[in-house]
């Protein structure tokens, strides 16, 4: 009896022994089976032509739509396609599907990947010592109105966010046309160094719409942050050139040359853009963002003032004069006018005198002769 109950627990240890092993080999088998599948080409050039040819069509329908990805009908992963690795610049080593960067190869199965991925690295390296790398202007992934973000998420071309990187793109052209401009007066070399400081900060500014505080990452929010410095800058301009100007109570007409109005247009857009910017959320956009857009338009019309003056052109305000009731206009001579009114009637002067001297040489002359 002691003996059967031995042969009985012998053959049931036995067989709870083979039916572990039998189903680790099976976790296992189903586990190189992914792992090959997921990153071993090797696998689907094995397949039956039909089914490589449509997911050939799936991954040139996922390059079209602009996606990074797209599922394998058969095994359920996601599959990087061409777009995604050539965003990532080079190959990863792991022999990837679609790799525009691991070389041609024929129908033979691949025996060590990470013989071929060290020879694919090292062609790679030696293409960028020779060619230089050629980025292309269009990237064909907002052709179905979307658009990526600084931090990677996308949005529709109609929201708001690049509603206020338009109008921010917008003001830093207007600012370079306005430079321009200014670069023509000789007073306004210090003005054109500024404008120039603005536009580079204007990149900044955009860079930090495009980057949403409460959804970005540490880096990237220091990378694209607006200090405060830069606000305590542009009121030190302003108090400087409004210590040059005479004090303003009236509405100012936006005239007085061509950098002068380049100038006021420039102040209108970033107007518009602050106020775009404004209906943003306040979790988007930090307070320092939205008081230096503020600074910057009380600056711009400070420097068209500046440049009106450079011009000596004429000042013409808009407002009610002491003693009357309507409005009008009046014209005021720039601070620098005086001075060349001063030398005119001096030059003036100074030819009647010469004019009256030579009068009177001749009536002495006539008088000796007689």
């Amino acid at each position: 009896m002691k003996k059967k109950e031995k042969k009985l627990k012998f053959s049931l240890s036995l067989s709870l022994s083979l039916s572990l092993s039998l189903c680790r080999a099976k976790d296992v088998e189903t586990i190189e089976t992914v792992h090959i599948t997921k990153k071993n080409p090797a696998v689907m050039r094995r397949r039956r032509k039909s089914e490589r040819i449509k997911i050939e069509e799936l991954h040139s329908a996922a390059c079209q739509r602009g996606d990074e990805t797209y599922v394998d009908p058969t095994t359920g992963l996601s599959v990087f396609t061409r777009i995604a690795h050539e965003r990532r610049g080079r190959c990863c080593g792991c022999g990837c599907r679609h790799c525009p960067y691991r070389g041609d190869g024929d129908d033979e199965d691949i025996e060590d990947i990470s013989s071929s991925s060290s020879a694919t690295q090292q062609k790679q390296q030696q293409q960028q010592q020779t060619q230089p790398k050629q980025s292309s202007v269009y990237t064909k992934t907002g052709d179905k109105g979307e658009s990526s973000l600084f931090n990677g998420e996308r949005k529709h071309k109609s929201n708001v966010t690049f509603d206020a990187l338009g109008d921010v793109d917008e003001l830093n052209s207007n600012i370079g046309v306005a430079f321009e401009k200014c670069r023509k007066i000789s007073k306004l070399s210090e003005t054109c160094k500024q404008l120039e400081w603005c536009m580079a900060m204007l990149l900044n500014v955009g860079s930090h719409v495009a980057t949403p505080r409460s959804r970005s990452s540490a880096l990237k929010l220091a990378r694209t942050d607006v200090d405060v410095e830069s606000i305590k800058k542009l009121e030190r301009w302003i108090d400087e050139m409004q210590s040059k100007l005479p004090r303003l109570t009236c509405f100012l007409v936006p005239i007085g040359g061509e950098a002068c109005t380049s100038l006021h247009v420039a102040r209108c857009v970033c107007r518009r853009a602050e106020r775009t910017i404004l209906k943003l959320p306040e979790t988007e956009v930090s307070e320092t963002c939205r008081t230096f857009m503020n600074r910057l338009s009380d600056y711009l019309f400070m420097c068209a003032r500046v440049a009106r003056d450079a011009e000596s052109r004429d000042e013409i305000t808009y407002g009610r004069v002491r003693g009357e009731s309507s409005r009008s206009l009046r014209r005021t001579s720039s601070s620098s006018s005086w001075r060349f009114d001063l030398i005119r009637c001096a030059l003036g002067f100074l030819k009647w005198m010469g004019f009256v001297f030579l009068v009177l040489l001749a009536v002495v002359f006539v008088l000796l002769k007689l």
